[in-house]
């Protein structure tokens, strides 16, 4: 194996499509979105749409760990969440890779709790030039 090579042996998604890659692939193909219209009137009519992930049961970790998942972020817990469902399709073949050039990346993002008025500016202009 060259140290250009990359092998995807399993991968894991949560969104407002739904739990699990097979769920959000056949939404997606279903032409839906998980955007939803949520009008809000201290809101600009550009910030009434969301996308919202549905509650997820605590994530599966050792018991010597489970202590601590009360103090996961909810980034965490969706990164979590999908690499649980990668790391299950990972397959034997997989131990051909030797244990130094394996990796492991999340990648999760939950931008709830963050301010958007310095997004307002530059949205709100943009929407207008469309009108």
């Amino acid at each position: 194996m060259s140290d250009r090579e990359v092998v995807v042996t399993g991968m894991g998604l949560v969104s407002p499509l739904g739990h699990g890659v097979e769920e959000n692939w056949t939404r997606l193909r279903g032409l839906k979105t998980g955007i939803l219209q949520q009008r809000h009137d201290d809101l600009p009519a550009c910030f009434c749409y969301a996308g919202t992930v549905e509650p997820l049961a605590s994530p599966s970790v050792p018991a010597s760990l489970a202590a601590q998942v009360k103090f996961l972020n909810r980034g965490a817990v969706l990164g979590l969440t999908a690499a649980h469902e990668a790391m299950a399709q990972v397959r034997d073949g997989a131990q051909v890779v030797p244990a130094a050039s394996r990796a492991l990346f999340i990648a999760s993002g939950d931008f709830s709790k963050i301010g958007y008025e310095f997004l307002y500016a530059a949205t709100e202009e943009e929407a207008a030039s469309r009108r």
